[in-house]
């Protein structure tokens, strides 16, 4: 890949995520480590974490930083908890401590930026992209996920602990990269 098309798909991508992008997501395309290096070399790139990098001149500010957090904890990240209610602009909340949501795998890893917690059930239709950041729901916007009532009925359906009326499939969630889920995004 060379370096215009490199810079296009990074770009691209920062431009869908807060002025930020996974090095998860740029192998996830092909790019090699050498290659964003290379990259991280240049006055365009610096590094957030060891995982994130920001493209230079975009404003920081508390969207970049959870959208940071997200990409550092790895796929399937989201916002949760007081994080998730204060991007639905809840009153009372705001995104100064970060708490993030990803489904227990085998290989967990953490993140310096937020509290990650594990569920063992968060399925497709409990998480969804609003103003650009991936956040848990609790099937839809008018309330954050209680981690306390995650269940899962005999039938592999929710039951009403998971919120009134979901009877949303119990499956296993495959997570695609965020910029690919745009036209799942809510309003």
């Amino acid at each position: 890949m060379n370096v215009q098309v490199l810079d296009r798909l990074m770009r691209n991508l920062a431009e869908q995520q807060q002025g930020v992008v996974g090095r998860e997501q740029l192998r996830e395309r092909g790019v090699c480590r050498q290659a964003v290096a290379a990259r991280l070399r240049s006055p365009d790139w610096t590094a957030v974490t060891p995982r994130v990098l920001r493209l230079a001149g975009m404003p920081a500010n508390d969207k970049q930083r959870a959208m940071s957090a997200v990409l550092d904890s790895g796929a399937g990240a989201v916002l949760s908890h007081r994080s998730a209610a204060a991007a639905w602009g809840l009153p009372g909340f705001n995104l100064a401590e970060l708490e993030l949501s990803r489904q227990r795998t085998g290989a967990n890893r953490g993140t310096t930026l937020a509290r990650l917690h594990h569920p063992c059930h968060l399925p497709p239709h409990h998480y969804t992209i609003h103003r650009g950041l991936p956040l848990r729901t609790w099937c839809g916007p008018s309330s954050t996920w209680p981690e306390a009532s995650t269940r899962v009925g005999p039938s592999g359906r929710c039951t009403p602990h998971c919120a009134p009326g979901c009877g949303g499939p119990r499956s296993k969630i495959t997570f695609m990269s965020w910029p690919e889920r745009a036209g799942r995004e809510s309003s």
